[in-house]
């Protein structure tokens, strides 16, 4: 029997060696991956430190192990290996999962601080405004009974009247002058020359009617509106009572009407009186609508009674309109003789009853006569506007 061969023991391990050399190695490199990944991954989420720790942390490489030996290549049995799983895929010692990037904290769900609510200022509590101080509170010195305020009872009349209506046993004389409107302004302002107090008459709708009204009232006489009325004898010649006149046969609004637009048509008038219309001054129906009207405006109303049976006067005193009504007339007859006869009736009538009313028209006979009779009169009556004297 042959010895065995010496050392056959040492040639099958050279090889063994050899393959757990190779093995050792692979893993001190996988050892050495795995550390290097650990700490690149905690470089990365740890704040920086001095580099010297960086290098401490970086595998350390391992002295390489002797290459074996070359051995004769010298046909041996198989040996069976023992499995090493593949290039020993030394796998990493499950790196720990990567330690998720500690989720920066969910920063603790930093509540916004809702804006506070808008702190709604508290209601102010319903202060109730204090309550107004009472009146009473400051008493005010007590005021002397006021007298109960003094209406200016129309103060423009109230001055006019006294002057006109001095304490004198003369009895009161009113002259009416009628029919401004159509006359020359020249010859008004020859009749106003007269300084004694009289009224003036003047027609709506005529060529100088604005002039007359403003001449008139402007030397201090007292304006009035002469309303035209239908006469009885209309449409005959010379009955024509002028424009927008108050005709019989015209409604209750269309009457009316006319008397306010004549109102109108009349500057600084204070009173009526009729132009003509002895067809309606007789009408107690027509007469209360003419009437009514003139009240309302508080103007006065002067019966001019150119018809006998005129109730205008009747009606104006039923109605409360203050009122007078005519007594004579100066010149139906233009003659000087004849309007002298009608002045020095007139002055008796004043001297027997305390009071007359005298009517003449605006025609240049007139103003002439009267630029005589006026002065004669003086020291017998007191001469005074219609309004004046009005009941």
């Amino acid at each position: 029997m042959a010895a065995p061969r010496r050392g056959g023991k040492g040639r099958a391990s050279t090889p063994k060696l050899a393959v757990w050399a190779v093995l050792m190695l692979l893993l001190g490199l996988g050892l050495g991956l795995l550390v290097s990944h650990n700490s690149c991954t905690r470089k990365a989420h740890r704040p920086k430190e001095p580099r010297a720790r960086a290098s401490e942390s970086a595998p350390r490489p391992k002295p390489p192990s002797p290459a074996p030996s070359p051995v004769p290549s010298v046909p041996e049995p198989e040996v069976q290996e023992p499995k090493v799983p593949g290039p020993v895929t030394v796998e990493p010692a499950p790196e720990p999962p990567p330690q998720p990037l500690p989720k920066p904290a969910k920063p603790e769900r930093v509540v916004k601080p809702e804006p506070p609510a808008p702190v709604k200022p508290p209601k102010p509590a319903k202060v109730e405004p204090p309550a107004p101080p009472r009146k009473v509170a400051v008493q005010e010195p007590a005021k002397p009974p006021e007298k109960p305020p003094v209406k200016p009872a129309r103060p423009e009349k109230v001055q006019v009247v006294e002057p006109r209506i001095p304490q004198s046993p003369l009895p009161k004389f009113v002259l009416i002058i009628d029919d401004l409107g159509y006359a020359q302004p020249e010859l008004v302002k020859r009749l106003c020359m007269e300084s004694v107090p009289f009224s003036v008459a003047v027609l709506p709708y005529q060529e100088f009617t604005q002039d007359s009204a403003n001449i008139a009232f402007s030397r201090g006489k007292e304006v009035m509106l002469h309303l035209p009325m239908e006469p009885i004898g209309y449409p005959g010649p010379g009955k024509d009572p002028g424009p927008s006149a108050v005709l019989f046969d015209l409604k209750e609004a269309e009457i009316r009407a006319r008397v306010r637009a004549a109102l109108e048509a009349i500057p600084h008038r204070s009173g009526v009186n009729n132009h003509m219309g002895s067809r309606i001054t007789p009408d107690r129906t027509r007469m209360t609508w003419i009437l009514q009207e003139i009240k309302a405006r508080h103007y006065f109303f002067v019966d001019s009674r150119t018809e006998k049976d005129s109730v205008a006067y009747d009606v104006a005193r039923e109605l409360k309109v203050p009122s007078l009504q005519r007594r004579v007339f100066l010149d139906d007859d233009k003659s000087f003789a004849e309007m002298s006869k009608q002045w020095e009736r007139a002055i008796e009538m004043a001297h027997r009853e305390g009071e007359v009313v005298i009517i003449g028209h605006i025609y240049p006979e007139t103003v002439e006569a009267l630029e005589k009779l006026i002065p004669s009169a003086r020291g017998k009556v007191q001469f005074v506007k219609a309004g004046s004297l009005v009941k």
